[in-house]
């Protein structure tokens, strides 16, 4: 058997003591300065034999074996034709933005939500509630009287006609009527306005580009619209693909394999929203053309972009988007019945009908 360090590593020091994170499997383990030494030079594949000579601290063959699979579990070693190191393999063959970006991005990944009622949240809410006591916020905005030598006063937009009636009406809506649906074509344009794809142009060298209805960083379009259907008026249930160029929705799963709200960090209004739009990125789109890690930055911008069009769309046909980024990555996956390295859903929308006592519109 052969054994080599894993690709996916991050190394921190916290109070003095060096930890190794694997944050494709979600493991962190605790190293001695001789475990250290020992992966940091197994670049390339070592047989048993050295693994064990190298472990001159351990008295005994048994510590030395407890040592060795302790660094395997935990992800820092993997053994050559495992599955373990078959996807190690792969996501340093695919992921172009290095080791920086790829902990942010697989830390966040495995990110745990707490539900509301849990005593994690409790505490939460006490720990701001302490926090506005003791050590007030920031000011959420700031102005320019007294601050700056010249200044030039404006009055704002009418709010009651065009554009600016739709974007002054956004509200972010907790409280859905779960008995109201949307129509097919409402749900369809929503999508449209944020994925749309409205022409190709030709860019030399690179030829056809997508023109969208949203900005999208050297036009890479790395988002993909995939919509969990609950009350849509004529059209079942189940995830569907909406496709940017055909205008269409494809069933991609009819089973309910979780609720919105168990992908969604677990928040129970969720559930009573009439869909919920999830934006996929396809991070290889953009890596093609910006392998520098600023790419990772364009793409996370642009699902705003694209959740911005959306929620304003449903604004105009008299409904409400929800965003959150509390997705629990695992569940989602699951859902749509796939699991790649360089595909993450990173934001969702929640959509429906406000309910009559929602404080939000108040």
């Amino acid at each position: 058997m052969k054994f080599r360090r894993a690709r996916s590593l991050f190394f921190t020091i916290q109070k003095g003591e060096i930890y190794v994170q694997n944050f494709l499997q979600n493991k962190t383990i605790k190293v001695s300065l001789e475990e250290l030494s020992l992966i940091t030079g197994m670049d390339e594949w070592v047989g048993e034999e050295f693994l064990l000579h190298n472990f001159i601290e351990s008295a005994t063959a048994d510590d030395r074996y407890d040592r060795l699979t302790k660094l395997i579990i935990c992800g820092v070693i993997v053994t050559e034709d495992s599955k373990e190191e078959q996807e190690d393999a792969e996501y340093k063959k695919r992921w172009e933005w290095g080791e920086k970006v790829g902990a942010f991005h697989f830390t966040l990944k495995h990110t745990h939500f707490y539900p509301v009622q849990s005593e994690k949240m409790k505490a939460l809410y006490e720990h701001i509630t302490y926090k506005t006591e003791h050590d007030p916020s920031p000011e959420l905005y700031a102005v320019n009287k007294n601050h700056y030598s010249q200044v030039y006063e404006y009055t704002p937009p009418a709010d009651d006609e065009g554009i600016f009636k739709t974007i002054t009406r956004r509200r972010t809506v907790r409280l859905f009527d779960e008995h109201q649906p949307v129509t097919q074509q409402q749900l369809v344009n929503c999508l449209y306005a944020g994925v749309g794809i409205i022409k190709f142009r030709e860019v030399p060298p690179m030829g056809k580009m997508p023109l969208k209805t949203t900005p999208s960083g050297g036009a890479r379009n790395p988002f993909e619209a995939y919509v969990l259907c609950r009350n849509v008026d004529g059209l079942p249930n189940g995830l569907y693909h909406y496709s940017a160029t055909e205008h269409s929705l494809g069933l991609v799963n009819s089973g309910q394999v979780h609720t919105p709200a168990a992908i969604l960090g677990d928040q129970l209004w969720i559930n009573e929203a009439a869909v919920v739009v999830f934006l996929v990125a396809n991070f290889e789109r953009t890596m093609w053309k910006y392998s520098h890690p600023v790419g990772y930055k364009a793409v996370m911008l642009e699902a705003g972009h694209i959740a911005q069009n959306m929620i304003l769309a449903a604004n105009e046909y008299g409904f409400y988007g929800s965003p959150t980024a509390a997705v629990i990555s695992t569940r989602f996956e699951e859902l749509m019945e796939e699991k790649n390295f360089t595909k993450a859903c990173v934001y969702a929308i929640a959509m429906g009908h406000a309910h009559a006592e929602a404080v939000e519109l108040q």
